[in-house]
């Protein structure tokens, strides 16, 4: 097979602000795999737990309850050995709690560890994230914030510190108000009150970490929670997968936006091309043959929108969910 060449810089970039929605993209297709299913036994354990530690103020330790056992369990779902973190998951444990939140931690076989979040003895499917200390950027923290759908739902903010300096932390919000955050081990779950989560629910807030002598050696924004405006891209495009398998694409389906556009153009990384006219709204859909359906596991595809005189009008890139794991770790070929 013959190596693509680079891509150009702007398609560089596309491909890296792609990797969190398709990291995401990822972890819908497990999420919609499975059901949602509430074993009465087990959140009566965790809540009985979580009472006794809310006595106490600092139990933590006890093991994850089976509904975090099996979100970290699908972490690897569908790639390959060497991409997979493999978390201990029967080892899991509350490692940082508010309220009725509660964090849980699960060591990997390298040294990172994985983390989920149970809120009100409820754990959203696909929401556990990995962080190991080989992986190409380790984010100076690692957040976890669940969706809140209304301007008064409580935020919640929970994660693990990175950043070894960092010796205090605290969440800096729009209006330049700062609100501490307790770390336990480098865990950290936090609850903010109505008023800061209406605010941060509306607008930005900040991560800020704090060393010994209070100098800020880490921040992190956080994007606001609540819905925000769609910016509709000049391509829209998601790659269609095989079954679980992250490293196999069998297809490119989207929308394209550009005025003047009349068809699509796929270039694979062998340099095979597969070309569509678009439907009715710009709709289109790419069938990828069968032998090339791994080539994107190892390098990008290129998707060009074109004119009736074959003139490209936008581009973007497409990669199996694989190859965004991949680049995460360090890994790319």
């Amino acid at each position: 097979m013959t190596r693509p060449p680079e891509l150009p810089t702007h398609l560089a970039a596309i491909l890296d602000d792609l990797q969190p929605a398709a990291r995401e993209h990822a972890r819908h297709h497990h999420r919609r795999q499975r059901q949602r299913k509430a074993v009465i036994a087990t959140l009566l354990g965790t809540a009985a737990l979580a009472a006794t530690a809310g006595a106490s103020g600092s139990l933590l330790g006890w093991f994850a309850p089976s509904s975090i056992q099996n979100d970290l369990s699908k972490v690897d779902s569908g790639l390959p050995a060497e991409l997979r973190y493999d978390p201990d998951v029967t080892r899991a444990r509350a490692v940082a709690r508010a309220g009725a939140a509660v964090l849980f931690a699960a060591k990997t076989r390298d040294g990172g560890y994985c983390l989920d979040l149970l809120v009100n003895g409820a754990d959203r499917p696909g929401d556990a994230t990995c962080t190991s200390p080989g992986d190409a950027l380790v984010p100076a923290f690692s957040v976890q914030i669940p969706f809140a759908d209304a301007s008064t739902a409580p935020r919640v903010l929970a994660g693990r510190v990175n950043e070894r300096r960092v010796a205090s932390l605290v969440i800096e919000l729009a209006d330049g108000s700062e609100r501490p955050i307790a770390l336990s081990d480098g865990y950290f779950v936090e609850v903010l009150d109505p008023s800061d989560a209406e605010q941060a629910h509306r607008l930005p807030s900040t991560l800020v970490g704090r060393d010994d002598t209070s100098a800020v050696v880490a921040e992190q924004l956080l994007p606001p929670t609540g819905d925000q405006p769609v910016k509709e891209g000049p391509i829209e495009a998601t790659t269609i997968l095989v079954g679980e398998d992250l490293t196999r694409v069998s297809g490119v389906e989207g929308t394209v936006n550009s005025p003047g556009a009349v068809r699509v153009r796929l270039e694979l990384p062998d340099g095979d091309r597969l070309v569509a006219r678009l439907r009715a709204g710009g709709g289109f859909r790419l069938t990828i043959p069968i032998r090339a359906r791994r080539q994107l596991a190892s390098a990008p595809a290129t998707l060009t929108a074109v004119d009736a005189r074959g003139r490209a009008v936008a581009d973007t890139v497409v990669a199996a969910p694989s190859l965004y794991r991949a680049r995460e770790r360090g890994r790319t070929p």
